[in-house]
């Protein structure tokens, strides 16, 4: 037997079968239908009844929330009106005069309290929250008023212990828009192991940075580094780069756009009960590029003509 024989009986064969499975499955269909409809005529309402038996269950359920919700309100203000008793029939016994003065000292006494909240608040330095909700704190003065007069560098090198943290910061004029008051620096840490003995695992960061102007500084925390927790044996390094993007514009008074300092979290991986440090990430600055900077007013030069 050929081979083009073979596969055509095998097709003729295929074909067969899959008529059979046609057929039954039709057979199946047509008795679903007939049952189906055998089950309507001995109940023609019964879909509709089963439709109003749910909406009644749903209607039910949603009076109920609604008269718990109702009795919650109803014995609050019952309540409030056992609580304030006394007070309520007390001024409604006041004359007019008496209910405007004890009225007057209520409204007095609620400035006060403000007032005094005010001041606590502003003394204590509580966190504040920007509108992403980062957490923010009181900032440095000089930075706020634009005015620095210590030395400003765009790199710092600290070691804490056997941890040395490095950064080296620079602006980025291809992700900055200056005419939106919008620049963007990078920077780019490096975090070395000095031990010769220990191995070491970073577990979280936590940074302040403060853009000249303003009076708050930002807190930026989170586990790890990157997303990962790096374990560093002697001797390792490890370094990423980042951005960080400020809304802010160029003053005459400095060339600096913000300062930025931190710490990160470590656990010394060889001691028998790990224990959490921090390594100090070193002030730095960002700085304009002089193409940014402010140009002061010749006043030589100025010969009063428009």
């Amino acid at each position: 037997m050929s081979l083009s024989r073979a596969e055509s009986i095998a097709k003729m064969e295929q074909t067969k079968k899959n008529a059979q499975v046609w057929k039954r499955m039709m057979a199946e269909r047509k008795a679903n239908l007939e049952a189906e409809e055998e089950e309507y005529w001995k109940d023609p309402l019964r879909e509709e009844k089963e439709a109003k038996k749910r909406r009644e269950r749903t209607m039910g359920k949603i009076y109920g929330e609604i008269e718990e919700k109702r009795k919650k309100m109803e014995a609050k203000a019952k309540e409030i009106k056992e609580k304030y008793k006394d007070q309520m029939e007390q001024y409604k016994m006041q004359s007019p005069l008496e209910k405007a003065l004890t009225e007057t000292k209520r409204v007095l006494d609620e400035r006060k309290i403000q007032e005094l909240e005010s001041s606590t608040s502003a003394s204590s330095q509580e966190v504040s929250y920007s509108e992403n909700g980062r957490p923010r704190l009181p900032g440095d003065r000089d930075v706020t008023m634009g005015k620095i007069e210590e030395e400003v560098f765009e790199t710092s090198d600290v070691v804490t212990d056997n941890v040395r943290i490095q950064v080296e910061s620079s602006y980025s004029p291809e992700q900055s828009d200056p005419a939106m008051r919008k620049h963007c620096f990078k920077y780019t840490i490096k975090i070395t192991n000095l031990s010769v003995t220990d191995e070491i695992q970073l577990t979280s960061r936590k940074f302040e940075i403060q853009t000249v102007g303003m009076s708050r500084k930002d807190i930026v925390q989170g586990d790890g580094v990157t997303g990962r927790q790096p374990i560093l044996k002697p001797g390792e390094m490890f370094q990423y780069s980042s951005t960080a993007p400020l809304s802010v514009r160029p003053i005459g008074t400095t060339i600096v756009a913000a300062r930025m300092s931190g710490s990160y979290m470590y656990q010394i991986l060889s001691n028998n009960v790990p224990e959490e440090r921090d390594a100090e990430l070193g002030k730095f600055h960002f700085i304009f590029p002089e193409t940014q900077w402010v140009q002061p007013v010749d006043h030589d030069d100025y010969d009063g003509e428009e």
